[in-house]
């Protein structure tokens, strides 16, 4: 009977963690605009006859179609790195938020 006692223990400590967690969530607010970083210099290339422009460390793209031009698509790792550099990454935000968001897209 005090095993089941201590498992509920846990289970309500977790909870109670786990609602911390969510109520801290609700208030954190979406940028206006998508994040973006100077394209200047790029090159252009071709891939599936589209046009973009690349860095030149060829993990960011900037789009150029005319229905999402100047949008910017990012690696995982330029993700990071660029959101560092800016130093846009606060209130609340830490890289390992940010990584533990954008794990689930890659």
């Amino acid at each position: 009977m005090n095993e089941l006692k201590k498992m509920k223990d846990l289970f309500d400590d977790f909870i109670k963690e786990a609602d911390k967690f969510i109520d801290k969530q609700k208030h954190l607010e979406l940028e206006e605009e998508n994040f973006k970083i100077n394209s200047d210099g790029w090159k252009k290339i071709t891939v599936d006859n589209e046009e973009y422009l690349e860095n030149p460390e060829k993990d960011v793209w900037e789009l150029l179609s005319e229905e999402c031009r100047g949008e910017q698509l990012f690696t995982y790792d330029s993700a990071m790195r660029e959101t560092k550099k800016a130093g846009c990454i606060g209130d609340g935000w830490t890289v390992d938020v940010v990584a533990h968001i954008l794990s689930f897209i890659n």
